[in-house]
């Protein structure tokens, strides 16, 4: 009952399929991954939806550097460094999410606030190769710059990218018609950013902003003000660690 229920969840996502086909791909490989290890199962059923149903074509250079970079940003945060330090990475679900909320927006243009080493620019550079657009991401730090950089030769996306390194404001008033944002920087400076970013955004344009709940203690008044804001509507996602979805009225 458990794999019919996952299985009709699955296929009532399409409707321009056959949905006899699909049913019976996706029971070949439920059955594969019926035999693996638990934590194994898990690891690669997430996969399979991930890989298999939302962007279809992942190139193996991609997914290998996500899983490194997943890996970097685990070992990093078990040694305890300093923020300044370390990789930063979203969780897989939170990339999952602005990517598929990237695919959507209107037309316009596409910026990051916060590269560190990447790896949520390597899930809106899958968003980028479905619309064919190119997003501009700010990086504050020379040292997580060059980690970016590899990560985005490594994967062989650096056509969809461009970075400027430096401070953000300095720039983000010049960013017109934008028409995605995903931010996640400093968290002092969140205020700062949408006041530069808001005005200058599309009409259905969408603004996301990381870490509202985790950071709640430093981020609330920030968060009270942009669901106030009548520039927008807003939602605060309990997901990850917390997403502020901003859409530009």
């Amino acid at each position: 009952m458990a794999k019919l229920i996952l299985i009709y969840a699955y296929l009532d996502s399409f409707s321009t399929v056959d949905h006899r086909d699909c049913e019976l791909t996706y029971l070949r490989r439920w059955d594969r991954l019926s035999r693996l290890r638990p934590v194994d199962r898990f690891y690669s059923f997430k996969e399979f939806r991930v890989y298999d149903c939302m962007f279809h074509s992942i190139k193996q250079e991609i997914s290998n550097r996500m899983r490194y970079l997943e890996s970097i940003d685990t070992s990093e945060r078990q040694k305890g460094l300093p923020v300044s330090e370390r990789l930063c990475a979203i969780s897989p679900e939170i990339g999952r999410f602005i990517a598929f909320l990237a695919a959507t927006v209107p037309p316009g243009a596409w910026i990051e606030v916060g590269t560190s080493g990447g790896y949520s620019t390597l899930w809106l550079a899958l968003a980028c190769q479905e619309r064919g657009k190119r997003i501009k991401t700010f990086e504050l730090q020379e040292k997580k710059a060059q980690r970016a950089r590899e990560t985005f030769k490594t994967a062989g996306v650096e056509s969809l990218i461009e970075m400027v390194v430096g401070d953000a404001k300095e720039y983000l008033r010049d960013e017109k018609n934008v028409s995605f944002c995903f931010l996640d920087a400093d968290k002092q400076e969140y205020g700062d950013y949408y006041e530069h970013v808001v005005p200058n955004m599309v009409r259905g344009g969408i603004l996301v902003c990381d870490n509202m709940i985790s950071h709640q203690a430093i981020l609330g008044p920030f968060c009270q003000k942009v669901l106030t804001d009548e520039r927008v509507d807003a939602v605060l996602l309990p997901i990850g660690k917390g997403e502020l979805v901003c859409r530009k009225l």
